[in-house]
């Protein structure tokens, strides 16, 4: 179900990595294709960019004088490299952050962080 973040969802996607730096000018393909977004259906990898965009303290920075395609990172190598895969995978951080995290007017009183 799409709530319950596997289950009778359709089986993950195997997507094979081509090696870069910290750049969003490559993609991903499989199957011959470029994959521009995440399937509706794969629950699952919709859930993996989700915890690894909201449960990760890297940044990602676009150096000035750049033509934006390059990055420069803050924080440990493996957290920015989830964010690239994030972003390649076509679910942006800004998307997910709009909708998951934690509303301004929360207290520490309150248990659910989003």
């Amino acid at each position: 179900t799409p709530g319950g973040g596997g289950g009778s969802g359709s089986p993950a996607t195997a997507i094979p990595s081509p090696p870069s730096s910290f750049s969003s000018s490559s993609s991903f393909s499989g199957h011959h294709r470029a994959f521009q977004h995440i399937k509706e259906n794969d629950y699952s990898l919709q859930w993996f960019c989700r915890c690894a965009t909201l449960c990760n303290e890297a940044q990602l920075e676009i150096p000035p004088g750049t033509d934006g395609t390059k990055f420069t990172r803050l924080g440990e190598p493996t957290e920015a490299a989830l964010l690239v895969l994030v972003e390649k995978l076509g679910c942006s951080d800004d998307t997910l952050n709009s909708r998951f995290l934690q509303c301004p007017g929360r207290t520490p009183q309150l248990p659910m962080p989003f």
